[in-house]
Formats: structure tokens, sequence, C-alpha cells
């Protein structure tokens, strides 16, 4: 669990703020330093904002309650910051009816960070689409799909150094949830996942 935090805190912001820093470099050796001072600032807020993740990590602090109503907005913000800095497409369909509890909305938000950092910076994608819904079941439904290179999906669990996929999955499970992947190269990547809204979790 504690590596699956400092993953998804420093080890996301980190790589994020690498893209920005390249894109800053380009844009630099292109003497367009107005679009260059704009992404030092995105960095900036970025590194303030990995840094308050990482700390709620580290304290162990989790989502108050109330927070839990604005996932739509930090899922729309999460993607708006990508979208500006990286110049990928992102598109979001949110159609959520049923509250989701703390750890649920949490590891969602998380899970979407992965998906659309690897969809960037490994599948090289141009466009992702994040789909979330929920049923009359009571299940909460997540779809990640990318317009990218595709992968190898068993090599790609297995590569060392490389923890996203696994994150995921031990989120998903730790959720009492079902996980699927399915990547075809050239074409893309489509992640499915699907967790009870409300429930126990299970022990980490």
């Amino acid at each position: 669990r504690m590596a699956r935090d400092l993953h998804d805190t420093l080890a996301q912001g980190l790589v994020s703020l690498n893209m920005q820093l390249d894109a800053i470099h380009v844009h630099l050796a292109k003497d367009n330093t107005e679009r260059a001072k704009e992404i030092v600032q995105q960095s900036m807020n970025r590194v303030k904002s990995t840094l308050a993740d990482a700390r709620s990590a580290i304290d162990d602090l989790r989502s108050k309650s109330e927070e839990i109503g604005f996932l739509k907005e930090r899922i729309t913000s999460l993607m708006d910051h990508f979208q500006e800095s990286t110049g990928t497409a992102c598109f979001l369909d949110y159609r959520l009816h049923q509250v989701p509890d703390v750890r649920t909305a949490e590891n969602c938000y998380y899970i979407i960070g992965e998906c659309i950092t690897n969809a960037a910076k490994h599948a090289e994608a141009e466009t992702i689409w994040v789909s979330i819904w929920d049923d009359e079941k009571g299940r909460l439904h997540l779809t990640v799909k990318d317009n990218g290179k595709g992968f190898n999906v068993e090599k790609g669990k297995k590569k060392r150094g490389h923890y996203g996929l696994l994150g995921i999955q031990e989120r998903v499970r730790a959720m009492n949830g079902q996980f699927n992947i399915k990547s075809t190269k050239s074409i893309g990547t489509h992640i499915e996942i699907n967790v009870p809204i409300q429930g126990e979790m299970q022990d980490e």
C-alpha cells in the first residue's frame, strides 16, 4: 500500500513534471518564451499539488466525506491539467449517480491518473477517453481508452521498474473489483474496471 501511494503521488508527479520540462525545452529552443513561461507556471502548480498529495499519503490522511462530491471536479482538473501540459486530447464522460465511499473515490482518481500518464508517456497516444458511471446493482464502472501504439500486456505486467499496472491491479483487488485490459498494436489500449460503490475493503 505504501508503494502504491508513493507511486501514485511522487512518481506520477515527477513523470508529469519531466514531460513539462521537456516541453519547456522545446519551446525555448524555438524562442517561444511566452508559452515556455506558461508551462513553467503549470509546473510550479504541479509541484505544489504533488507535495500536498505526498504529504497526505505519508501522513495517511484520507479525503473528507464532504469532498467526495467533488470527484468529478478533481478528475476534470486532473485531465485539463494533463491536456494543457502534454497536448494530449482528453475527454471525460462522467455519469455517476450514486456516491462512492471515500477510499473508492480516491482509488478511482489515482487509477485514472496512472492510466492517462501511461497513455501519453509510453503509448504516445494523441487522444484519451475516460468514462465513469454506475449501474442499478451498486457497481461503479471505469474505462480508459487511448489511440496509442499499444503494448504486450503480459510483458508489461512483468516489466521491472514499471509498477503502474501492478498498482492498478492491487487497488482494484483491494476494492473487491474486476480489472481487464486489452491492447492492440497501432490501435491502442482499453482498460475496464468495475468495483462496488460501497463495500468492505480487503486487507492490504
